[in-house]
């Protein structure tokens, strides 16, 4: 009998283990990830805080390709996604300044990302105009 009871007592600590939660609202940091046109749904990541070494956050984006995290203090964060596609592993990286009142920057996109395809249209055009007038050229000193 004084077996039973000692191992009773001793399984008590067992018992105790439980899982808890609180729901919170706190501001937090949202990065959308895209391939081409396309979101960079469930891919993997990794959150770096300010000067840190270890990963603060990891874990994969959610269907809508967003990356959503807490800063706890102000500095350079970065967000390391590696987006998977038919052509390959794609990564990109993302600076985010937490400013001291926590509010956020994007510092990571040049003024220049956002025009790019653009750019690459004109070019394309200067392009077929450049070889079109090279051909007539020479056609015309035939």
């Amino acid at each position: 009998m004084k077996q039973w009871i000692l191992l009773l007592l001793l399984a008590l600590p067992v018992a105790a283990h439980t899982v808890e939660h609180k729901v919170e609202r706190h501001q937090a940091v949202v990065v959308t990830v895209f391939l081409g046109e396309e979101l960079a749904s469930y891919s993997e990541y990794e959150v770096l805080a300010p000067g840190g070494e270890e990963p603060f956050q990891i874990g994969r984006t959610d269907a809508q390709g967003r990356v959503c995290f807490i800063p706890d203090k102000a500095g350079n964060w970065k967000v390391k996604v590696a987006a998977d596609s038919q052509h390959g592993l794609h990564g990109v990286s993302v600076d985010v300044e937490v400013k001291p009142d926590m509010t956020v920057e994007d510092s990571s996109a040049p003024p220049i990302a956002t025009h790019t395809r653009l750019l690459v249209g004109i070019s394309l055009l200067f392009g077929v105009f450049g070889l079109v007038t090279l051909l007539r050229n020479a056609r015309s000193k035939a």
